[in-house]
Formats: structure tokens, sequence, C-alpha cells
């Protein structure tokens, strides 16, 4: 084993591995700029992990078009190509009956009634492909 770590420094090897190591370093920081820099809309929801999990979901379950990913607040997570149809079918299912769609805040929203209660529904964009629903009342 010690003839291979000389025969290593004769070749060359210790510039080899400091050349390889600045490359995958490089690479690492490019990573972490890109996701920091590239994805705010990532954290708009504070810890992304759960909605990663529902996109996870969303794709090996292709009976749903649409996966809750937290009860409070109550968001729910579906593809962009879709458009607000699941949605809008999920809330259907559940009694709620669509009324308008409406600019909040953050953007785009839906309301929905219900015996005399009205509920706001905003949306965001999470990634290029995913949008994140998100109860509001």
């Amino acid at each position: 084993m010690f003839v291979f770590k000389v025969n290593c420094f004769k070749i060359g090897g210790v510039k080899k591995i400091k050349k390889i190591t600045g490359i995958i370093l490089v690479f690492i920081l490019v990573f972490i700029l890109g996701f920091l820099v590239g994805s705010p809309n990532m954290f708009k929801t504070g810890n992304p992990i759960a909605i990663v999990n529902g996109i996870i979901k969303l794709n090996f379950n292709n009976e749903s078009k649409i996966v809750q990913v937290s009860n409070n607040p109550q968001r729910y997570v579906s593809k962009i190509e879709e458009g607000n149809y699941p949605f809008v079918e999920l809330m259907n299912k559940e009694g709620w009956k669509f009324e308008e769609n409406m600019l909040v805040d953050t953007g785009y929203g839906i309301t929905f009634s219900k015996n005399g209660e009205r509920l706001v529904v905003k949306d965001f964009q999470f990634s290029r492909k995913y949008r994140v629903w998100e109860v509001v009342n």
C-alpha cells in the first residue's frame, strides 16, 4: 500500500486530486447559488419539504390530480398544466360552489360558497410545473 502512495505522487496524482476536488467544489457552489437565487418561490411556504413530498405523491399516483400537503394552513399541490380544474373539482366534491376568480395580495385567487359561507383560496406557482393552493379562511 505504501508503494501505491509513492507511485501516486510520482505520476502527479496529487495534482489530479486537487484539480478534481476543485471542480467538485465549484459544482457544489454553483448548485447552491442556483438553488438559492433561482427558486425564491420554494421558500414562500416556509419549509418546502411537505410540498416536495406532495409532488412525489402526485407523480407516482396517476389517479390523483391534486394532493393535500398540509392541514394548518390547508394546502394542496397540483400540476400547472391542469389549470384550476383539479382544485375546483375537489371543492365541488366537498360541497363548495365555485363563485369567481379574483386578485388577492399574492396574485391569483378563487372564491367558493357553501351555505352562506365564503371561502377564499389563493395560489402561487411553486416551480415551473407545480402550483400550490392555500385556503385563506
